[in-house]
């Protein structure tokens, strides 16, 4: 799963037992409970992972740094499935043009991540995974295009403002847990 901002890409990949360690279980005939799910934010070259809740923010990061977002759902019955949405307001610029010169626009521009969705299975022998992870690698706030606007058409991004990441997790049998985390930036 890729998302394309600027000219680079960002890759949105389901994390499996391989990585994080996780167990797996004989897939149960009926769970009740939904996946519990946290959040996890790592700047790129830090040793430092903060850990929240479902529900967190805002949480300031800094302008044109890296960052490993992660969102985890754990369900002693397995976890099936997951989504990965954003949204946001931000301050905009366009980039400098041939003279160096760039635009700020005058107000607030919206600009959102696309839908990203990860399904799992039972392996051949109905194991199921008890974790599952959705991790945004090296994420920069400053590569988010606020779309193209003005005269010229110029294409501008995101220079500060809040994005929403909405996440959901679900178990083999509908429960689904929801978790969002507001990430801000001046």
């Amino acid at each position: 799963m890729y998302l394309y901002f600027r000219a680079m890409r960002i890759c949105v990949a389901p994390i499996g037992c391989f990585v994080v360690g996780c167990t797996t279980t004989p897939l149960p005939a009926s769970d009740p409970n939904p996946p519990l799910v946290t959040w996890t934010v790592q700047q790129v070259g830090s040793n430092v992972v903060q850990t929240f809740g479902p529900s967190a923010g805002p949480i300031p990061i800094v302008y044109g740094q890296k960052y490993n977002i992660g969102f985890q759902a754990d369900n002693p019955g397995g976890v099936k499935q997951m989504t990965l949405d954003g949204t946001g307001m931000f301050n905009c610029a366009s980039q400098p043009s041939s003279t160096g010169s760039n635009g700020v626009w005058p107000f607030k521009l919206p600009a959102s991540l696309p839908h990203q969705q990860a399904d799992f299975t039972p392996d051949s022998q109905n194991l199921v995974e008890t974790r599952e992870s959705l991790v945004m690698p090296s994420f920069d706030n400053s590569s988010l295009s606020c779309g193209h606007h003005g005269p010229t058409n110029d294409e501008f991004f995101a220079i500060g403002g809040a994005l929403t990441l909405q996440g959901t997790a679900s178990n083999y049998y509908g429960k689904t847990a929801t978790g969002q985390l507001q990430l801000t930036s001046p």
